[in-house]
């Protein structure tokens, strides 16, 4: 999923996606260079602060007295090297600075927590000490804060100083040199049911911005334990370019392979291999693999040993697409083995793991936990035997739902929107995309607009009463404030509202050959698209009554599969079309690359 993520934010060599109203939610900022947007609060004596609150850069704060304070609000999640102006600064002056996501967490003594610790606040003042000079004063690399909103600023002396300039070089998404906003890729609709119209296009951008804030130089990922205060200036695994990290204020995670990386693919094929073998390794006499305990802890979840239904579910797509790779390199020998046992891990995982009465596969076989990820990755991987299966699945897990979201049985207390996000997909999959869209608003709804969050990127857990004690008692040692607040593995809406609200998929690589299957989910319109190296993919769709219509572009020379949310005839440009009907009663026809104007 975070390859669409990519895709629709690449720049470079590709075009910016056409401009439109969905320009306006776009969370990037439009320079790198951004301000405070507010001032939040003050404490002791500052003066120069706006009746207003609101921040200009020409406004200077003077600050008399030890620990006098004040909050600004830059007004979204950011992340990079601070400046400020110092004037009028006695001998014993001395500067402190405090930053957090949340604004539960705002303190002139610590910032949030960006490492582990247990049950307290370790991540104090960073002080910039007397004699503090008059001019400019920017942090380093190393001192730079990875993801923030607030910032609170303090005197450290009795002195008094004064500030102006107060500006933040935003150092993420470092390969977007002139223009953060200049996506390739694009979303919008409007929402009929959630508060705010534009609820759902506003949450594609927040998760696309999730993934840019996410995005760092290999240079400056974090260092160290935090005990003497963070550093972000270490090495990120590789020896140039950018890497995904888990969150803004956390380490190195992990990015999966894009297209058409044959010479790639072919350099680490053997290590690929390899690792593959050794997953074949670890199944058993029933079929499926067995899981030890070492190997466990996939996301932080509990019961991840023994024949787990996530993880075989992994195993069985893993063999799919391996079968396809190595096809696609001539060994159609490993192709044909990769995929018996593909076909024998389904096998067992249906015989072995699903419950009929439930409508449910089981966690493993010595359990009767119903996972949220075994089943959602089983509808999304088709390691199910039915159709029935999967609509029996997408209604199964809305027994686990709450007012803000699905909780996931196999992580107590826990909604974690990285499992969600395949649960999203899974009722997609199902033909259930109004319930899809019910929990991108409840759960999704939910993260956007609590104050207890940034409100332009994702969280990346919560629990069941939304607090931000995600794994509190399961890895994070109660710190409520080590929670990320934008965290890449959360952005699953982005992804789904294009793979299956607009219905825009690629099929082969650059979109050779690609998929439009529309599920309007209760909208009455949608639109969106991106570009890959072959050129420009479009969809736009309208739903009247009974009558459907789709614009489509698509670069020519490419060709696809057309399924319309409809049983009428089809024509295209005008012209009936010849068209056959799918199992659930759609249109399908067969185009070849172009604009065409589609109608049912």
């Amino acid at each position: 999923m975070l390859y669409l993520l990519l895709t629709s934010l690449v720049s470079g060599a590709f075009a910016r996606a056409p401009a439109g109203p969905w320009d306006a939610f776009n969370y990037a900022p439009a320079s790198r260079n951004v301000s405070p947007a507010t001032i939040l609060s003050s404490t002791g004596n500052v003066s120069g602060i706006p009746s207003d609150l609101i921040y200009t850069s020409n406004t200077a704060f003077t600050f008399s007295g030890v620990n006098s304070s004040v909050v600004f609000d830059f007004g979204k999640e950011i992340g990079g090297v601070l400046s400020f102006s110092v004037t009028d600064a006695a001998e014993s002056a001395a500067i402190g600075l405090t930053f957090t996501e949340s604004a539960l967490f705002i303190s002139p003594d610590f910032s949030d927590n960006s490492c582990k610790s247990n049950f307290v606040r370790v991540e104090g003042r960073q002080i910039h000490a007397a004699p503090v000079p008059s001019g400019t004063i920017t942090q380093t690399i190393g001192q730079q804060r990875g993801g923030f909103r607030y910032l609170t600023m303090i005197s450290n002396s009795n002195a008094t100083v004064t500030v102006s300039d107060i500006v933040l070089e935003l150092t993420f998404m470092p390969q977007f040199q002139d223009d953060l906003r200049a996506y390739t890729g694009y979303f919008s609709t409007s929402d009929p049911i959630f508060g705010d119209q534009d609820f759902l296009t506003k949450l594609w951008y927040a998760g696309a911005y999730t993934v840019q804030t996410n995005t760092i130089d290999v240079d400056e990922a974090r260092s160290g334990d935090c005990s003497g205060g963070w550093s972000n200036d270490a090495n990120g695994g590789i020896s140039s370019g950018t890497v995904l990290v888990d969150a803004t204020d956390e380490s190195p995670g992990d990015m999966g392979i894009s297209s058409h990386t044959e010479l790639f693919i072919q350099n680490v094929w053997e290590n690929y291999t390899f690792a593959l073998s050794f997953l074949q390794s670890q199944v058993d006499s029933t079929g499926l693999m067995n899981v030890p305990q070492s190997f466990s802890n996939d996301w932080g979840r509990d019961g991840g040993v023994g024949h787990n239904s996530a993880a075989n579910a992994l195993l069985y797509r893993n063999l799919v697409t391996s079968a396809a790779l190595a096809e696609a390199l001539n060994n159609s020998d490993l192709a044909a083995g990769y995929s018996a046992n593909a076909t024998a891990v389904k096998a067992a995982y249906n015989e072995l793991l699903w419950d009929e009465p439930a409508g449910l596969f089981r966690d493993n076989d010595t359990t009767t936990l119903h996972p949220q990820d075994g089943n959602s990755l089983a509808v999304i991987y088709n390691v199910t035997a039915s159709r029935s299966q999967d609509v029996a699945i997408s209604e199964g897990l809305t027994a686990f739902w709450t007012p803000i979201g699905s909780l996931s049985p196999e992580l107590n207390d826990t909604i974690i929107p990285f499992v969600g996000g395949f649960e999203l997909r899974a009722h997609f999959v199902a033909g259930q995309g109004e319930r899809a869209l019910d929990l991108m608003r409840s759960q999704w709804g939910y993260m956007l607009t609590t104050n207890l969050s940034v409100q332009s990127t994702l969280l990346e857990g919560f629990t069941a009463n939304g607090s931000l004690g995600y794994r509190a008692a399961a890895g994070y040692s109660n710190d409520f404030s080590y929670t990320s607040h934008s965290h890449g593995w959360s952005t699953g809406p982005t992804p789904a509202l294009t793979f299956h609200v607009v219905g825009l998929t690629l099929t082969s690589p650059q979109g050779a050959t690609w998929s439009i299957a529309p599920i309007p989910s209760g909208l009455d319109s949608a639109e969106g698209g991106f570009e890959t190296g072959l050129g420009w993919f479009g969809v736009k769709w309208n739903a009247t009554g009974d009558d459907f219509s789709l614009i489509i572009e698509t670069p020519e020379g490419t060709s696809g599969v057309v399924v319309v949310p409809s049983s009428n005839e089809v024509t295209v440009d005008g012209e009936p079309a010849i068209s056959s009907l799918t199992e659930d009663g759609r249109r399908e026809i067969k185009l070849s690359g172009g604009t065409h104007k589609v109608v049912a």
